[in-house]
């Protein structure tokens, strides 16, 4: 395109030839004349930042000032690969009159003219150029000035003498598309619930990960409840209203790309007057020694206030025993367990404000079923909460613990725990009526304050009778022996005598070797030393018991050799005892011809055969076998000598007195 024909048809439009003459003249003097820098013209914003796919406009502004200008016109050249021109407008008011264009085209070239028949000062815009980014880069739009040229940019002044000073472009920095900014609302929590009158803050974070929060408008639903422009953004709902809200914030970024957060739904109840706690828990529960029980637990309070809770358990045994847990330190007379707290936890603890739930976890062992000689321990467990408003409610269940038998085992140790007793006494004065008593000393529970005729007990189950050897873990301080019987459902036996430790917390082992029928038996402890009528006896700790390896049965008599004739009838007594109770099988070997043993008892019995002195003597061996693991064989010999009748001299049948009468 060339200059002078666009202001010609820009003129022609108006003016007579004659003008237009004069126009044709004054464009190309325009050209011909050396340029004047009084007239600026400038794109603005000359540094814009856009995101791919943004539209943007840029403005050419004419900076005339005092200078009076008659024509402008501009060839602007921008590159096509980065941006696309959507429109070029004039501006109203641009005070041109007659005007020529704009032309652009694909090729990255914009051309635009103006001219007036009176004159122009000041600074105005010219044209609007409306462009959509593309490409990521950097695009230039300049304006064309080379000498020479048929697109050349230049402004008269009314002599028509070109008046251009300086022309300033544009540089659009494109970057890639824009990420949107993201938005969580991180308080409340969902479904949290406030009382009416409350003055809720809503906090939500915001980020852009490719520019800055412009602001954060939170709403319920598509109410909209306040705007923040600044991190940390929030807003309070004061004096909040009862019902249901549903949250939402919406962040915007400073490309004015906005993200909604998720929905956070809160709800609103209505005030309550003040109330007090209420308890869910039995009344009444009931365990065994080695089981577990759990007990629920739920406390609600109507008016939503924090909950202090609290939970304590006592002993409801006898104070019949001397221990030195109290303020006495040794005679104090208080029940044993003391309370539940060596077996009792919670489970799935749940709390909230007005809200509180477990589960009431009890796994007594043996020995908290009680030392009373009842079967069973009770404990009364207390469960206290308290709330803000100052309201305190307790709660109490009663929970019992069953005796169990504690099984000894046939094939491996079992150890038994002092203090885990049954029973225990007597309250007489040789022992300060108060029975034996539990201490702890150094980490150990035991059992002491033992006196003359004190007894404890303790209900085992024996697997398999059989002889047990018994390790007791005990300390005395003073050196005179004292004595111990052992008993089971009455009967003694065994004992043990244990002297000096060297205190009262040193323990050393003591072992007795016991028989114990199978099944469940009262295992007794009796402090018995009729030697020692006065002071403690010792203290026990523990003791274990161990079976003993299967002992072989013991013959009751002793068979010595035999002599029979043949022909003689026999019964000869060959039992055996088992010290472990197990059964016995009979053996022989060697017997004289028409002898031979039971079985089941161990008789010999039978009539020795005629002709049995033939192979005489015998050599002849019995066994007794018991069933235990491993079997064990119990044996003896001895000679056996059968005599012939043929050897025996004649016998005289005595003739009686014969009276003959003449």
């Amino acid at each position: 395109m060339k200059s002078v024909p666009l202001i010609q048809k820009v003129a022609r439009s108006a003016l007579d030839k004659g003008i237009r003459e004069l126009l044709l003249f004054f464009s190309i003097i325009l050209l011909a004349l050396p340029g004047f820098s009084q007239v600026d013209l400038v794109l603005s914003p000359a540094s814009p930042t856009v995101n791919v796919g943004d539209p943007i406009s840029i403005v050419l502004e004419v900076q005339a000032g005092t200078t009076d200008i008659v024509a402008v016109q501009a060839f602007l050249d921008y590159d096509p690969n980065l941006i696309t021109v959507n429109s070029v407008d004039y501006e109203p008011g641009n005070e041109f009159p007659v005007l020529s264009g704009p032309t652009f085209s694909t090729l990255g070239q914009i051309d635009v003219a103006g001219n007036t028949f009176s004159t122009i000062s000041g600074t105005f815009d010219l044209i609007t150029i409306n462009f959509t980014a593309t490409a990521v880069g950097v695009a230039s739009i300049d304006f064309h000035t080379p000498t020479g040229s048929s697109r050349v940019t230049d402004v008269a002044d009314p002599a028509v003498q070109s008046v251009l000073g300086t022309t300033t472009g544009a540089s659009i920095n494109i970057i890639g598309p824009n990420a949107p900014p993201t938005v969580s609302i991180t308080s409340p929590g969902n479904g949290t619930a406030f009382i009416e009158g409350a003055n809720v803050v809503v906090i939500a974070d915001a980020s852009d990960s490719d520019g800055t929060i412009t602001n954060v408008e939170f709403f319920d639903g598509v109410n909209s409840l306040g705007t923040d422009n600044t991190d940390p953004y929030s807003i309070t709902i004061t004096n909040i209203a009862q019902g249901t809200y549903s949250l939402t914030a919406v962040a915007t970024d400073d490309d004015d790309e906005s993200t909604t957060s998720s929905v956070v739904n809160i709800t609103v109840n209505p005030a309550q007057v003040d109330t007090e706690p209420v308890i869910t828990l039995d009344a009444n529960a009931t365990v065994n020694e080695g089981g577990n029980i759990n007990v629920p637990l739920s406390i609600l309070d109507a008016d939503g206030d924090n909950l202090t809770i609290s939970i304590s358990s006592a002993s409801n045994e006898p104070t019949n025993l001397q221990s030195n847990q109290g303020a006495g330190n040794g005679i104090q007379v208080e029940p044993f367990p003391f309370d539940a707290s060596g077996f009792f936890t919670e489970s799935n603890v749940s709390s909230s404000a007005g809200s509180y739930q477990s589960n009431l976890v009890f796994t007594p062992t043996f020995g908290d079923g009680g030392s009373d000689g009842d079967g069973s321990g009770i404990y009364t467990i207390t469960v206290e909460v308290e709330d803000e408003d100052g309201n305190v409610v307790p709660a109490v269940l009663e929970l019992t613990v069953n005796d169990v038998d504690q099984v000894i085992s046939a094939t491996g140790n079992t150890v038994i725990e002092a203090e885990s007793f049954d029973n225990q006494g007597p309250a007489n004065s040789g022992s300060g009526n108060n029975g034996i008593g539990v201490e702890s000393n150094g980490g150990l529970t035991n059992i002491g304050f033992t006196h003359l005729n004190d007894f404890a007990t303790y209900e085992i189950d024996v697997e398999a009778a059989g002889v047990y050897n018994i390790e007791f873990l005990v300390a005395r301080q003073p050196n005179a022996a004292r004595g111990m019987a052992i008993k089971s459902d009455g009967n003694t036996i065994g004992g043990i005598i244990v002297t000096g430790t060297g205190g009262w917390t040193t323990y050393e082992t003591v072992s007795a070797q016991v028989t114990l029928p199978a099944g469940s038996q009262t295992l007794e402890f009796l402090w018995d030393n009729s030697a020692a009528t006065n002071g403690f006896y010792f203290n026990i700790d523990k003791f274990t018991f161990g079976p003993l390896a299967n002992q072989a049965p013991v013959f009751d008599l002793a068979i010595s050799d035999q002599v029979n004739v043949e022909d003689d009838v026999v019964s000869l007594d060959g039992s055996a005892t088992d010290p472990e109770g197990d059964n016995i099988n009979y053996g022989a070997t060697g017997l004289p011809t028409g002898l031979s043993i039971n079985a089941s008892t161990g008789e010999i019995s039978g009539t020795i055969a005629v002709g049995a002195s033939a192979n005489s003597p015998y050599d002849v061996e019995i066994t007794a076998a018991d069933d235990g693991n491993p079997s064990e064989t119990a044996t003896q010999t001895f000679q056996w000598t059968v005599n012939s009748l043929a050897d025996l001299p004649p016998t005289i049948t005595p003739i009686a007195d014969v009276e003959v009468l003449e």
